[in-house]
């Protein structure tokens, strides 16, 4: 891995990172029920936050890169239906056993951070064998 990948890697994670805590530490500092309003608002938030993230790829790489970077997000998102349909079928057993919807909120926020943290550790090593 040349040095302006690892530095680009760095970048990558570091704001990636910076928004977890932001959407965590700031926004979301009390646990509360998320009603459908402020879901789809959260949703349109990341989503344009990954547009953009697509557009600086098209500027800086060119448009083959970004078109891969689309058709994997677009792959991902449409994945993303697996999740609800697992969290759907585990969380109500969960919540038979008492937490209420705010603990239910926190932990699935805790949740997204190991699953972050994760992805950012394998995410180069994958990225280097694959096309790199």
């Amino acid at each position: 891995m040349t040095s302006d990948r690892l530095f680009l890697w760095i970048v990558f994670n570091i704001f990636v990172l910076g928004m977890l805590a932001i959407d965590l530490g700031v926004f979301h500092r009390k646990a509360h029920a998320v009603a459908p309003r402020e879901a789809t608002t959260w949703c349109f938030v990341w989503i344009t936050l990954g547009l953009l993230f697509n557009a600086g790829i098209y500027l800086w790489l060119g448009s083959e890169p970004a078109l891969e970077f689309f058709a994997g997000y677009l792959i991902e998102y449409s994945l993303s239906v697996d999740n609800i349909f697992v969290s759907s079928s585990y969380y109500p057993i969960l919540l038979s056993r008492g937490p209420t919807s705010t603990e239910f909120s926190s932990g699935a926020s805790w949740e997204l951070w190991l699953c972050a943290e994760s992805l950012l550790g394998l995410a180069p090593c994958s990225y280097n064998t694959s096309i790199g």
